[in-house]
């Protein structure tokens, strides 16, 4: 399954006098849409975009070679997280959604999640915010703070290491195990400080796994 998130905009209004998709996604925008199809199990990203051909009255379409101050921003932005997506796409591949009520939930109505099982090797939350505004003219969004999140861990796999994937690095995770839970596994809870809009957890089931994704992350790494 691949994800086709938007990535142009009409630079005018049509010759019908519509003008739909009148600005650029915002970068972080496009982000909350890559993550929520991943975390729905997309397992390529190929983004919608056309060539710039402002001048057709019937279509006046900007894609990402526009050289709209907007659209160099978003391109910005699509190289970044593409760090993220090479240097977990091994783990994303194999991924399963295994989101149900009981096994992922967040004690915040402001960001929500979909958990992915990637075979032996990690469990990845993909966390995505809400606390925003998308309308015709605009993109707003504020950071969530404080979050918590709990995650049933099966039983068969062991928590080796945590952490919250950047453009940059991976962060640390204050985690906890808070008890067990007889259908769906080990219960752990998760303190993320900040979400701007979207992030990986990942729960790794063996040692040297954030190793081999920092690794990928510094060859694919965007500034």
């Amino acid at each position: 399954v691949w994800l086709i998130p938007q990535a142009f905009r009409f630079a005018r209004p049509t010759s019908e006098g519509d003008w739909p998709w009148r600005r650029f996604p915002h970068p972080e925008e496009e982000r909350i849409m890559v993550y929520k199809g991943l975390g729905k199990g997309a397992k390529g990203v190929l983004y919608y975009t056309f060539y710039s051909v402002i001048h057709n009255e019937n279509g006046s379409v900007e894609g990402l070679n526009s050289h709209n101050p907007d659209c160099l921003e978003l391109r910005r932005g699509i190289a970044r997280m593409s760090a993220e997506l090479h240097a977990l796409g091994e783990y994303l591949a194999l991924g399963d959604n295994m989101t149900h009520l009981w096994n992922m939930w967040t004690r915040t109505g402001l960001v929500e999640g979909e958990l992915l099982l990637a075979g032996s090797e990690a469990l990845i939350a993909v966390l995505v915010s809400r606390n925003y505004f998308s309308g015709e003219y605009r993109f707003k969004i504020k950071p969530v703070e404080d979050i918590e999140v709990r995650v049933a861990v099966p039983e068969w796999m062991p928590v080796a290491d945590v952490f919250i994937l950047t453009p940059y690095e991976a962060q640390d995770v204050e985690y906890r195990q808070k008890g067990f839970e007889r259908v769906f596994g080990k219960l752990y809870d998760f303190k993320i400080p900040r979400l701007d809009s979207a992030a990986f957890l990942v729960i790794s089931g063996r040692d040297g796994l954030r190793e081999d994704v920092e690794k990928k992350l510094k060859i694919w790494m965007r500034h």
